[in-house]
């Protein structure tokens, strides 16, 4: 389990407290330049650390909230192949699959994500969530 050294942590969670910032003043451009910077201070292989995983998850979930597909895929991938190298978050990975399926309508796929995370983890998952996830889970149609 690599973390990351205390200085340059603090870097990145600079970047990142100045790139929450930028997205509650609707700085899409701002956020995304923001958190490229942040992950590129992350060592490579940058698929091996942790907080690499928190941050991208951190950039999914606020590209997701201002229906930012296109940069909220990119962010997915990372937190996904970050995932596979650790297997940590199996569950979690799934489920922000799912969601950003179910953002982009494709259906079929959100549903084979969520009927993935139910089968493994229960409803945990869609605790603190949009209910529109959970109704969709329960009726597809």
């Amino acid at each position: 389990m690599a973390l990351l050294d205390v200085e340059l942590n603090s870097k990145i969670e600079l970047l990142e407290s100045q790139a929450a910032s930028a997205w509650k003043e609707n700085s899409i451009i701002g956020f995304l330049s923001l958190g490229e910077s942040a992950w590129e201070l992350f060592p490579d292989p940058k698929n091996t650390w942790n907080e690499g995983y928190n941050f991208a998850k951190f950039m999914f979930k606020g590209l997701m909230l201002k229906n930012e597909l296109t940069g909220a895929e990119l962010w997915l991938s990372r937190m996904v192949e970050n995932n596979d190298t650790l297997h940590h978050f199996d569950g979690d990975c799934e489920f922000n699959e799912g969601k950003f399926f179910f953002a982009k309508g494709e259906l079929n796929n959100a549903l084979e994500k969520f009927r993935a995370v139910v089968k493994d983890a229960g409803f945990r998952y869609f605790e603190n969530e949009d209910p529109k996830y959970l109704a969709f889970y329960r009726d597809p149609e």
